[in-house]
This record gives C-alpha cells, sequence and structure tokens, in this order.
C-alpha cells in the first residue's frame, strides 16, 4: 500500500493506494516462455529456420514497455569436409531485432559444442501481438551442414518479459 502525504502542513490530504505498479518504470508486467526438450537438425540450406520451442508471443499492455528478451540453447556444430558457420538471429514477427555473433566449426569430421544464450532489451512501440523467434542457419549449404539445436538432453528456451516503461 502506498500513502502520499501533501500540502502545505504536509497532513491536509492524504491519498492511499495512490501510485500503482503500473505507473512505475522497471515493474515487470508479463512474462511469457516458448521452450523444448526436443532436439532440432538444421537443415543444409541458406534460409533461416525456428527450431521446436524457439518461439515465444507476447502482447504489451502499453506501448512505453520494453521487452526483455531471454535465450538459451546448445549447437553441435559437425564439419565433414569443410569450414562450417552457424548463423543465430532473433526476429520479432518479421523484422530481424538483432544479429548474433557466429559460430565456426572449422576441424573436419569433429563435434563443436556451444551455448546459445543471452539477454536483450526490446523497445517494439507497440501494444499488438508480438512473436519473438531465436533463428538459425548455415553459411554452407548441402552435405556438410550437420548442425543440431538443442541435442542429447536439456531444456531450450526463449523467454519474452515486459517491462513497464
Amino acid at each position: 500500500m502506498t500513502t502520499i502525504i501533501s500540502g502545505t502542513t504536509g497532513i491536509d490530504k492524504v491519498h492511499t493506494d495512490a501510485v500503482t505498479a503500473d505507473h512505475i518504470g522497471g515493474t515487470i508486467l508479463q512474462t511469457a516462455i516458448g521452450s523444448s526438450a526436443t532436439g532440432t537438425h538444421v537443415n543444409g540450406g541458406l534460409d533461416w529456420e525456428t527450431p521446436s520451442g524457439m518461439s515465444v508471443t507476447i502482447t504489451p499492455s502499453k506501448t512505453t514497455s520494453k521487452i526483455m528478451l531471454s535465450w538459451s540453447t546448445s549447437v553441435m556444430v559437425y564439419p565433414s569436409t569443410n569450414v562450417q558457420t552457424i548463423y543465430c538471429r532473433i526476429i520479432r514477427n518479421s523484422t530481424e531485432v538483432i544479429f548474433l555473433p557466429a559460430h565456426y566449426a572449422n576441424q573436419a569430421s569433429e563435434w563443436r559444442t556451444y551455448v546459445e544464450g543471452s539477454t536483450y532489451i526490446d523497445a517494439p512501440n507497440s501494444t499488438s501481438a508480438l512473436t519473438y523467434q531465436l533463428q538459425f542457419k548455415t553459411a554452407i549449404a548441402g552435405t556438410d551442414s550437420n548442425v543440431r539445436i538443442n541435442m542429447y538432453g536439456g531444456t531450450a528456451f526463449i523467454q519474452a518479459t515486459e517491462i513497464g516503461g
């Protein structure tokens, strides 16, 4: 409960609950999460792919809100003959909001495992439903694109949290 005392004497006007949480910047207003314990192979193409569970939808309650995105998954890369590069990004609906650092595997016939995870603050200026997706693609198409996302246990997730602005 919030109490505000005002006036020239400091006590002639007392208001209880004059300030609510949705008026304070930095307040968590809602959160949504997409997750999966299922592994996914990234196909050998150059197109962006969204692995199972790597999507979350949130509808901000205010246009001034920020959306804090958090995500984590494992990435395994196995180049059979060439250097392989895996790219990662997050899109909001169809717009790219962040392009993440690439993962490289340059040792033929040897698995390289990486953890892809971080936090990002988006300012969408919207009260419409927003769908965020964590996407991957390879730099080399064909038989040398053995890339696995969230394989061999664990749960991958992407979380969207609305923060009042």
